[in-house]
């Protein structure tokens, strides 16, 4: 019995490394054929409008279509470069809520593993070196998102022209991009250089970067981004959002029940309003959390498991008149 029961084992166990080696051979293959994903840019586009990104990886042979986890950004056009490079065009739905939107790409061979696309309220505009110096800023509009990339000791200077009492706000999506470990610093300067306000990290964005100033004269001002510790790289990207909207930091209180009505308050030194003008707004304290207040432009309320870095929206827009649920 004891002999029959060794050869068992010593019969069985190569069967059992030949099925092993079998399936870890298999897991390598389907691997090794689907699509991998390294860089899409922009990062991100304008509600309402069509974008269209370069998609760059490996892999990336006929592609079949670009899957969003959220609606309104369907991808109208797949044009393959190569193995390593697609063109897409997003088609940005006034719908689509702002902020992150994940997706995936599918090929003929498999699904790539899942990035993100961003949305915010503003045109977008390319960053344009030489900007690298104070003298050389970078002139753009108000009311503007600047797509860019911070290199290795690199510092990018904007220019915009703002009357006095006019509020300069500045507001950076780095680390939220869920690339590198970018920990951005953005900064509001005047015409002598003199520094009016800055941010390395703030209470809701942890790394990401947020300030608000009001203009105290007519005249330049210049937007300072840089990595904090003036790291950088090709693939430190950033969107950076320029214009006159206020940033509630805080929301009080910071929690409530699941299943009961909530009333809170929006507050933050960046508003210049005591408290602001929006208060005991009503929402529902669900388990999913997912309602919107659209002031006009929507927040989205996450539960606790999730609400970090990745969900909060690029911006918040408020006006007492004209508050809803969605």
């Amino acid at each position: 019995m004891i002999v029959h029961d060794c050869k068992f084992v010593l019969t069985f166990k190569p069967v059992k490394f030949f099925l092993h080696t079998l399936l870890l051979s298999l897991c390598s293959l389907a691997w090794s054929a689907e699509p991998s994903v390294t860089s899409v840019l922009p990062r991100g586009g304008q509600k309402g409008s069509e974008q269209t990104v370069v998609i760059k990886g490996n892999r990336l042979l006929d592609p079949e279509g670009i899957f969003f986890y959220t609606k309104g950004i369907p991808a109208i056009k797949l044009e393959p470069k190569d193995s390593k490079q697609i063109k897409a065009t997003f088609r940005i739905s006034n719908e689509a809520p702002l902020g992150q939107h994940e997706f995936r790409l599918r090929t003929k061979n498999g699904m790539s593993k899942l990035w993100t696309f961003w949305v915010g309220p503003f045109p977008n505009l390319q960053e344009k070196e030489p900007n690298s110096s104070f003298e050389e800023a970078q002139l753009v509009p108000n009311e503007i998102t600047v797509n860019g990339t911070v290199t290795n000791e690199d510092v990018d200077f904007f220019e915009i022209n703002a009357t006095k009492g006019q509020r300069i706000s500045a507001e950076i999506e780095a680390i939220r991009l869920s690339g590198a470990m970018f920990d951005p610093y953005v900064a509001i300067l005047d015409e002598k250089r003199f520094e009016l306000a800055s941010s390395d990290d703030s209470e809701l964005l942890l790394q990401d970067s947020t300030t608000s100033v009001l203009a105290p004269e007519d005249g330049i001002y210049r937007i300072e981004v840089r990595e904090s510790s003036y790291r950088g790289g090709n693939n430190f990207h950033y969107r950076l959002h320029i214009g006159s909207f206020p940033r509630p930091l805080v929301v009080f209180p910071a929690g409530g029940q699941a299943g009961k009505s909530l009333s809170f308050e929006f507050n933050s030194e960046l508003v210049n309003l005591n408290p602001m003008d929006i208060t005991s707004s009503e929402v529902l304290a669900s388990s999913s959390c997912k309602k919107r207040l659209q002031y006009p432009q929507s927040l989205r309320l996450y539960n606790v498991s999730t609400a970090r870095i990745r969900p909060f929206v690029a911006l918040y827009y408020f006006s007492k008149d004209h508050i809803k649920m969605t």
